[in-house]
């Protein structure tokens, strides 16, 4: 079978979906099918190699992290999707560069399928911040959303967001894999972070992983360390974004000593991080399955979410994790759970069992969907 995936947000850019793009391509080629991706030109993308042919579009930045792919300006680009010839067309995002794949399918009787990963209209008023605006665009998808044979989602959460937005098609859940393996960590891995951040087993180590921007609800867990009255506490925050430099202030306003930005880190040392830590904090409302929460329970760290969020679906509370069902409630949960570090232990055991999904298991999941439409 010959599978194109279409995804405005391939590396270099870094995130959720060019990571779950990554672990679905590489996954569908292991078993044997033919996987092609078209993203858009990075300044940077000669620097990446990948086992299956990556075609870029001419684009233009809009932040450090977000690209607008032109697709429509390249002539070698349409042509590339037509010497592919794919069987499927798999749109991993909504906006400009789906449009080729939707044109393609329709032409050449390919079936379209999507899989919605963000909340859309959440992250353009971070941006956009005039409602009628994003009204409009958000119509705009839905209605290109509504051109696909089938609609995928990762998450239940999503699945009530695409109906407020207008998306009439059925819609199905089909969870992301994960993307490290269980393994047993060297001695030298296990000790990256704890050398590089001093942490002591009386210590109780708290962890976010993933973009800093404010709309992952990183606010929160700045309330809630304000609160807490243990000095073993260090709070780790491993990631970049655009609100790096409000946190920082922001701890340096409220004099907490005990938070650390990691910045960028290397595979080992974020494995490392996951290994040392005792809690994983993630209060976004704004995810849809986070790879990280998954990334965490393999490494036997539980995590602390909020209720009704995509965040939080994986989890049973008090069994492999622990949601929050409030704000204040998930201060409140965070301040036991750091004074009750024994709790922690079991819960994270039971998280590495049941929360981690492969992509060999969501792999299969696409292709069942690709086989019926074929």
């Amino acid at each position: 079978m010959k599978i194109a995936i279409f995804t405005d947000s391939f590396f270099p850019t870094l995130g959720g979906t060019e990571r779950a793009v990554l672990g679905l391509a590489n996954e569908l080629l292991a078993q044997n099918h033919e996987v092609a991706v078209f993203c858009p030109n990075h300044p940077d993308a000669a620097n990446f190699r990948f086992d299956f042919p990556v075609y870029r579009c001419p684009s233009v930045g809009l932040t450090a992290n977000d690209r607008m792919a032109l697709p429509r300006f390249s002539r070698k680009f349409q042509k590339q999707i037509m010497a592919f010839k794919p069987d499927i067309i798999h749109c991993q995002s909504v906006s400009g560069i789906a449009n080729a794949g939707i044109r393609y399918g329709v032409k050449n009787n390919a079936p379209v399928v999507f899989t919605v990963h963000t909340k859309f209209r959440q992250a353009l008023m971070g941006s956009i911040k005039i409602k009628f605006i994003v009204d409009l665009y958000v119509r705009i998808i839905a209605k290109r959303i509504n051109k696909a044979n089938v609609v995928c989602t990762v998450s239940h959460d999503m699945v009530e967001e695409l109906k407020k937005y207008g998306v009439k098609k059925p819609v199905s859940v089909v969870r992301n894999g994960m993307m490290f393996n269980r393994e047993i960590l060297s001695e030298e891995t296990k000790n990256i972070a704890i050398k590089k951040y001093n942490i002591s087993s009386k210590d109780v180590v708290l962890l976010f992983v993933g973009r800093i921007v404010k709309v992952k609800n990183i606010d929160l867990i700045f309330d809630a360390l304000k609160t807490l009255n243990n000095p073993g506490c260090k709070m780790i925050f491993a990631g970049d974004g655009p609100d790096l430099a409000y946190f920082k202030a922001l701890a340096e306003k409220q004099m907490l000593s005990n938070v650390v930005f990691a910045g960028k880190v290397s595979e080992d040392e974020l494995k490392s991080l996951y290994y040392n830590a005792d809690l994983f904090v993630f209060p976004s409302v704004f995810d849809n399955d986070p790879l990280v929460v998954t990334e965490a329970a393999i490494f036997e760290t539980p995590a602390i979410t909020l209720a009704g969020t995509g965040s939080a679906e994986r989890i049973t509370n008090g069994q492999d994790g622990f949601i929050a069902s409030s704000p204040e409630d998930f201060k409140l949960l965070l301040s036991k759970l750091c004074s009750q570090k024994e709790l922690l232990k079991p819960v994270g055991m039971a998280a590495a069992q049941s929360i981690p999904k492969t992509w060999a298991q969501a792999a299969e999941e696409y292709l069942n969907v690709y086989k019926k439409l074929l």
